[in-house]
């Protein structure tokens, strides 16, 4: 229903772990599980993610970017209720790190 009327999907983990304070290794394979699960739904697969809490390290970021080829983004509401109304979205922040270089 959301695909159909013109929402794009994007990966948000499998377990909804704080990426930033678990081994890479763990962040990886919970990435990669949610990706295939949401590719076998999704005909044109998985292109974006935000991670959970907002929490990722510059090898996480290099991971997303490089190897699963995702726009990664960074999205907060202040009201925290970003998902149901995103046509009003005056109150939320976006920083896309494909833009920004990793440090």
């Amino acid at each position: 229903e959301y695909l159909r009327r013109g929402h794009t999907l994007g990966s948000h983990t499998y377990a909804h772990p704080d990426l930033a304070g678990i081994p890479l290794a763990e962040a990886k394979a919970d990435i990669r599980k949610n990706h295939e699960l949401m590719g076998k739904y999704l005909k044109d697969g998985v292109k974006h993610f935000r991670a959970p809490y907002i929490s990722m390290d510059k090898d996480i970021i290099e991971f997303l970017i490089n190897e699963m080829h995702y726009n990664v983004y960074s999205a907060a509401n202040i009201g925290g209720q970003d998902w149901r109304e995103w046509e009003d979205a005056e109150d939320t922040i976006f920083v896309d790190y494909e833009k920004v270089r990793v440090q």
